[in-house]
């Protein structure tokens, strides 16, 4: 009896360690691995003669498995189907096959638990969301041999700090990496990165971009934790998506790339971004470029730059100075709505000036134009309390909006224009609502030219000389009209 016991105990040792699995807890198809019904914590397939043959674990076959902890996956298998292994909650580790070609859409996503996987680069098909919501995968090996991670891949990683992509992978899906826990990524071979890619990562404050970079889709690093950002370096025209890096609040330094089509809200609330300067080959600054960037402090445009698309720049309270180019024809409307500014001296080749541009500019005390001004829309100055001086070299007074100046102080704000408009100026809609209206002179030799001798002071009410004034405010008594002049 001892010996026939003995014999019993042998067998069934020699059989776990060869690893066979009643055949009730699974169901095979030829070569395809259906379903396993068991409840094993461990499976080496090729343990098994009969699994060691499987070519193909089909759709679901390990869906849900509540008990799986580790599984081998046979040498044979070349491919692991839809949903295979999703929502394995026990299931830590996966070995597979260095022959696998594909791992198809969902294979393991929610396996919350999994830790690593080493990819193959026999692997030339990855599905959608394959890794999805893998919370505790921290290690990626990274070798398929795919030109795209697809839509949602490593969507929810939160644990993946890292990982090194293959020089094949040029695309990047939508949501491919978004709310993963990566801190930086080389993107040097990627051409495309689409919607929400790296939406919501956390962690991630560096990217390296590819000098071939070709688009970039909406979202795509929107609410990351980027602190530099560099596309100086983009070789052709890069296309950049709504909201490409909105929400950035660490963002501190974007360099632009030179070429681009830009949709709107690229740098939208990047409340730590200090300064941009446009391209020259830009024609335009994009609508919500850069609205409510409240550290905002330097703009400067580009020498192609013609029009400034509405909202730009809308409630970047501490910008203070653009530099403008010698091109610049069209602001939109609400471009500088509630920004930091003290003085506005636009250039001489702007034309118009649209509803609420520099409207709400608590700050503001002068403000300059050019002698191309044609228009200025509703409310464009609109409460600027603290508006002292306005000079308008347009010989012709610009149309105004409806309020224009409202809220602005101009009863008691000097309004400087050209010596044969004043007239034109003292007639005209909303600009004759300026306490006073006065002209701008080359020096005192015009003054005196339009009438009797003059005496000059400063504003100090200090007596001058009339010859070679330097250019300023000075206080003129001629006859019996005494008034401020603008000398240029």
């Amino acid at each position: 009896m001892k010996k026939t016991l003995l014999a019993l105990t042998l067998t069934l040792g020699t059989l776990g360690a060869w690893g066979a699995y009643p055949a009730a807890s699974y169901t095979l198809d030829g070569t395809t691995l259906e379903k396993w019904n068991g409840t094993e914590t461990e499976i080496d397939m090729n343990s098994d003669p009969a699994l060691a043959a499987v070519t193909a674990i089909a759709n679901n076959a390990f869906k849900g498995n509540a008990t799986l902890k580790t599984i081998v996956i046979g040498d044979a298998v070349e491919s692991i189907g839809f949903w295979a292994f999703m929502d394995c909650h026990a299931l830590e580790n996966v070995t597979l096959p260095s022959g696998i070609e594909a791992i198809k859409n969902a294979a393991f996503s929610s396996c919350t638990v999994l830790k690593a996987i080493d990819i193959p680069a026999s692997v030339t098909t990855l599905g959608n969301s394959a890794f999805y919501n893998c919370q505790s995968l921290a290690t990626v090996g990274f070798n398929a041999d795919v030109d795209a991670i697809p839509d949602m891949c490593f969507s929810g990683c939160t644990a993946l700090q890292s990982l090194t992509l293959t020089p094949s992978v040029k695309t990047l899906g939508n949501e491919a990496f978004k709310q993963a826990g990566l801190t930086s990524v080389d993107l040097s071979n990627v051409t495309v990165i689409n919607t929400s890619t790296f939406e919501e990562c956390p962690a991630l404050v560096s990217v390296t971009f590819s000098p071939a970079l070709e688009e970039i889709g909406s979202s795509a690093f929107a609410f990351s934790a980027l602190k530099n950002l560099d596309l100086s370096g983009c070789t052709g025209s890069v296309s950049i998506s709504f909201n490409a890096f909105q929400n950035c609040t660490q963002l501190a330094t974007a360099l632009l790339p030179a070429h681009a089509d830009i949709s709107s809200g690229m740098f939208t609330n990047c409340t730590e971004l200090q300064e941009l300067s446009i391209p020259d080959a830009w024609t335009e600054v994009p609508v919500k470029l850069a609205n409510g960037c409240t550290s905002l402090r330097k703009v400067t445009l580009g020498r192609g730059v013609t029009t400034i698309k509405n909202t730009a720049f809308m409630g970047d309270t501490a910008l203070k100075e653009v530099v403008w180019n010698d091109a610049l024809e069209t602001i939109d409307w609400n471009v500088f709505y509630e920004c930091g500014f003290e003085e506005v001296s636009l250039p001489a080749s702007l034309v118009s000036v649209d509803d609420y541009s520099f409207s709400a500019l608590p700050d503001l005390t002068k403000v300059k134009f050019g002698p191309a001004l044609t228009s200025l829309g509703a409310s464009c100055f609109a409460q600027c309390p603290k508006l002292q001086s306005v000079e308008c070299t347009a010989t012709v007074p610009p149309t105004l909006g409806s309020g224009a100046w409202s809220g602005s102080n101009t009863a008691n704000a000097t309004l400087y224009v050209p010596s044969e408009s004043v007239a034109a100026y003292e007639g005209a809609d909303q600009w004759k609502d300026f306490g006073v209206c006065t002209s701008i002179v080359t020096g005192i030799g015009e003054i005196e030219a339009a009438g009797s001798a003059a005496t000059i002071y400063d504003l100090q009410g200090r007596r001058v000389q009339g010859d070679n004034l330097p250019s300023g405010l000075y206080i003129i008594k001629q006859g019996n009209d005494t008034r401020k002049v603008l000398v240029k």
